[in-house]
């Protein structure tokens, strides 16, 4: 039988024409040299859509979701040799950081076609390829790279993550960080274990909040690069909703971007100031108690802390806030009352010199 191929549309259409003027499918098909299985199906088609019906329309392979292409299965290959001691689960978070769709079973393939999947193969293959010509590495997808200054509240806010240490009657604490690098406003949060830290609900509830308050939004949003704390700046539905909802664009940030030195600096004198203090004072007795002083001690920053130096030397975090409010004519009556009442304490210090 002639292939269904071989024909184009207007030869279609004729042949349709000449079985139903013959009355006869057998006969149409014997002349013509085609199955009545074709006929059928060309008939089919031109009744659905007419003579675009009858156009051939080359087959496309199916998207598999778990195929990778050349170069992300190199740079899955390049972090086992770099981790070996990391499993599929730990190169998933690593790879969708850097911008990759894929799933943990197609980060397990990867590794079953190079026999990979056990630890012992990966250390094998890491010190045999140690021996070879170190190639250049390729640059990494979804890293924020740029220098340029922010203009604005909320155009690039850092996010990271770092493990205080042990304190006196608290044990091990966590802390979150999120720092807006034009107003130097910023949101902390403690925790006593990995297992609670949730950035999705940080990001939904508490920034969500802050936002809405002002009339605020982040534009672009950097997670610190840090191999430990990774799954958290990419795992939960709340986080992916939250981003959406949010209408922000995440990327990724290098630990030694100049970006990021502010945020550091933020940090350093949280620890040498807040932290220090309460260790010399014998620590406390409950997590609840850290937390408020904490609390406490970002408040302070935000309200009574005016920016050393710069354009916006001798201000505040929180009246940068206001004046993005302003140009934004949002009621400043509408805030919150202890908003407010905290305003007018930095009126009155200011006022007092």
């Amino acid at each position: 039988m002639t292939q269904d191929k071989e024909f184009n549309a207007h030869s279609k259409h004729r042949i349709l024409m000449y079985g139903i003027k013959e009355k006869n499918v057998a006969k149409t098909c014997r002349v013509f040299g085609i199955s009545r299985t074709i006929y059928y199906r060309w008939m089919k088609a031109y009744e659905k859509e007419g003579m675009k019906g009858l156009e051939g329309k080359e087959r496309k392979p199916p998207v598999m979701k778990n195929k990778i292409g050349k170069q992300w299965e190199e740079e899955i290959l390049e972090y086992v040799l770099l981790y070996p001691e990391d499993g599929p689960k730990r190169i998933f978070y690593e790879m969708k950081s850097r911008g990759m769709e894929i799933s943990e079973s197609g980060i397990y393939k990867v590794l079953l076609r190079k026999n990979l999947t056990r630890k012992v193969q990966r250390r094998n293959f890491a010190q045999e390829k140690a021996m070879d010509p170190v190639k250049e590495n390729k640059k990494k997808e979804g890293f924020y790279r740029k220098e340029t200054p922010v203009k604005g509240i909320g155009d690039l806010m850092i996010q990271r993550i770092d493990y205080l240490g042990r304190f006196q009657g608290v044990g091990r604490v966590y802390q979150y960080t999120l720092y807006d690098l034009y107003s130097g406003l910023a949101v902390s949060r403690i925790f006593q274990g990995k297992n609670q830290i949730d950035i999705g609900f940080l990001l939904d509830r508490k920034i969500r909040y802050l936002l809405k308050t002002f009339d605020a939004s982040i534009t672009l949003l950097c997670s610190c690069y840090q191999k430990e704390f990774l799954p958290y700046f990419i795992k939960g539905d709340m986080l992916q909703r939250a981003l959406e909802d949010l209408d922000i664009c995440h990327q990724f940030i290098k630990e030694d971007h100049p970006m990021v030195e502010k945020l550091k600096a933020f940090q350093r004198d949280l620890r040498a100031g807040f932290y220090k203090e309460l260790e010399k004072n014998g620590g406390l007795f409950h997590f609840s108690e850290m937390e408020k002083a904490l609390e406490q001690q970002i408040r302070r920053h935000n309200f009574f802390i005016p920016i050393k130096a710069g354009l916006h030397q001798g201000k505040a975090p929180i009246e940068m806030m206001i004046e993005s409010s302003k140009i934004k004519e949002s009621d400043l009556e509408s805030l919150p009352l202890w908003i407010l009442a905290l305003l007018d304490r930095r009126r009155e210090e200011k006022s007092n010199g």
